[in-house]
């Protein structure tokens, strides 16, 4: 149960460091706290059964609309594709540092 609710937590912190990240890159301009606001109830709606992956996109967008000054089109959609580009190189090298 333990390294559940460890991983949850690490994913979330990863997660808001490279939303973060993105965000810098992008030049949109918001506060970490929101955005780890933004990623704890994605990552929360993410656990329902079936629906959960889309609510999280749904939640994570309008989070980033409402923590950062971030129109949708182009910079919402750039920051998240962006982040979760660091996001996935972050955990290669984490995936591959364990094994």
């Amino acid at each position: 149960m333990l390294e559940y609710i460890l991983s949850f937590v690490i994913g979330i912190v990863v997660l808001t460091v490279c939303l973060w990240l993105g965000m810098t890159i992008t030049r949109v301009k918001g506060t970490f706290v929101g955005l780890l606001i933004t990623v704890v109830v994605g990552a929360l709606l993410g656990l329902i059964p079936l629906v959960g992956k889309y609510l999280t996109i749904v939640a994570l967008f309008v989070g980033i609309n409402k923590f950062t000054d971030a129109e949708f089109w182009p910079d919402a959609i750039l920051m998240v594709i962006v982040s979760w580009i660091i996001y996935f190189v972050v955990m290669f090298f984490v995936i591959s540092a364990i094994f």
